[in-house]
């Protein structure tokens, strides 16, 4: 299964565009396993994520990968706007 199209909402779309060849084949692509994508992809890959290391496998580091870990600048912004707005 997808994490972005779930099994049910696969159907819809494929019966949705069932004369559109080009929108078929939108579907398969987002509807394929990201692990299937990720296999077929050619080495070195880059891969951006937002899950902290801790829900990373945990051989990553032990595989030759190398982990760059980023905040952007909106994302202080919106804790320091949600900080700033909490109730004490």
């Amino acid at each position: 299964m997808s994490l972005f199209v779930h099994d049910e909402m696969k159907a819809e779309l494929l019966k949705l565009n069932a004369g559109n060849s080009e929108k078929l084949d939108i579907v398969q692509q987002i509807s394929q396993p990201g692990y299937e994508v990720l296999n077929a992809m050619k080495s070195p890959r880059f891969i951006k994520t937002h899950f902290p290391i801790s829900l990373l496998p945990p051989n990553l580091l032990d595989v030759g990968c190398k982990v760059s870990l980023q905040n952007s600048f909106g994302d202080k912004t919106f804790d320091s706007n949600n900080l700033c707005l909490s109730p004490v």
